[in-house]
């Protein structure tokens, strides 16, 4: 008996022995295999993010061209508007220029994001303000001159150009 026991032993522990390399290799290997599905994983959420993040930096750089004054004047002035009219026109693009592009602050910093709001508030500050010194029935055309004047008077240190001058650096930190 003591024998049969021996020889028993003797077939099941290098059976146990070799089940227990075979788990413990096949658990390894199935372990490698998930951190490196995980890892491509990251990296292609990581590539698509990037690729939103440029789009963003992108649209925003594009709002901030179509929102300065003189892309503004000259993209939607029309011949036989009136003042009021075309001060309605500017500020309903302006407002609709934003809302199309809210969604983008997911992608930028806060600083970045202020500086984008900023520009949209002073160029329709400017565009109110100098609506408010001509009469009533003045031109599309004086509205448009009117603004000119006041956004020649900034030089290079219009909200616009300070957040593409942001926005620029910022691409570049992340390039």
């Amino acid at each position: 008996m003591y024998e049969t026991l021996l020889d028993v032993i003797k077939f099941v522990l290098p059976a146990v022995l070799v089940l227990g390399t075979a788990y413990a290799l096949l658990k390894q290997l199935l372990d490698n295999q998930v951190l490196h599905k995980r890892l491509d994983m990251t990296r292609e959420a990581s590539r698509q993010s990037y690729s939103l993040k440029i789009q963003a930096y992108e649209r925003l750089t594009l709002l901030m061209e179509r929102i300065s004054p003189p892309s503004l004047i000259t993209r939607l002035r029309e011949e036989n508007m009136t003042a009021p009219e075309f001060q309605y026109t500017l500020i309903t693009q302006l407002k609709s220029e934003f809302e199309h592009n809210l969604a983008q602050q997911l992608y930028v910093s806060d600083n970045l994001w202020i500086l984008i709001k900023s520009a949209i508030q002073e160029t329709t500050s400017l565009i109110n303000n100098q609506a408010s010194t001509l009469p009533t029935e003045a031109a599309a055309s004086d509205l448009g001159k009117a603004v000119l004047m006041a956004y020649i008077q900034y030089g290079d240190e219009y909200p616009t150009d300070i957040a593409l001058r942001y926005l620029k650096s910022e691409v570049r930190n992340i390039l």
